[in-house]
């Protein structure tokens, strides 16, 4: 498949209607330079079956859509909140992080975080590099999808739902700590 990328109106209207349409929790993969630091350019927004690669500067709602979703999956949420913190100074307030329901999952046994290792114990091929140019992060998004996807019916299976609800409402407040930092009352 391959990916256009969306901007203005178009790009708004794909993404509404993406994630209006959305019977899984969607997800997002941005451009790996804005997960370091730098300006974020490109979203990949995905659910397991459709994914869509949207130009960040050319969607004036786009940090609003976001933030009003209530929660997106990614992997290293905290890294994806922080980067729309930059881009946008909002975020949703939830996330389904990849390795932090991982986590929970392995119930305290260690377990190897990286994205091949979590794909090939739900059975999925080997994710897609996010770095290979714009289809591939579409790809990656769809990717995050489809793990989220096959990460949810086993946590609630070993009822750890309400853990993972406090761990995905935790990623937004930490990461704001991160990026904002936070006062302190000190003795003077």
């Amino acid at each position: 498949m391959n990916m256009q990328l969306l901007r203005g109106t178009k790009g708004e209207e794909a993404l509404r209607a993406l994630l209006k349409g959305a019977k899984a929790l969607p997800a997002i993969a941005l451009d790996p330079p804005s997960l370091e630091g730098e300006t974020a350019r490109v979203a990949a927004i995905a659910t397991p079956d459709d994914a869509l690669l949207l130009d960040i500067q050319g969607i004036a709602s786009l940090g609003e859509l976001l933030a009003g979703q209530g929660v997106l999956a990614a992997a290293n949420a905290k890294k994806h909140h922080r980067a729309l913190l930059r881009t946008f100074d909002q975020g949703p307030a939830r996330w389904a992080c990849v390795q932090l329901s991982e986590v929970l999952i392995a119930g305290g046994r260690p377990v190897d975080l990286s994205l091949p290792a979590i794909s090939a114990r739900y059975d999925l091929p080997e994710p897609p590099s996010p770095d290979d140019g714009l289809n591939s992060l579409g790809h990656y998004a769809q990717h995050i999808a489809q793990v989220v996807a096959a990460q949810i019916p086993r946590i609630q299976e070993l009822n750890l739902t309400q853990v993972s609800r406090l761990e995905a409402a935790a990623v937004a407040p930490v990461a704001e700590m991160e990026h904002r930092g936070m006062c302190l009352d000190a003795p003077g």
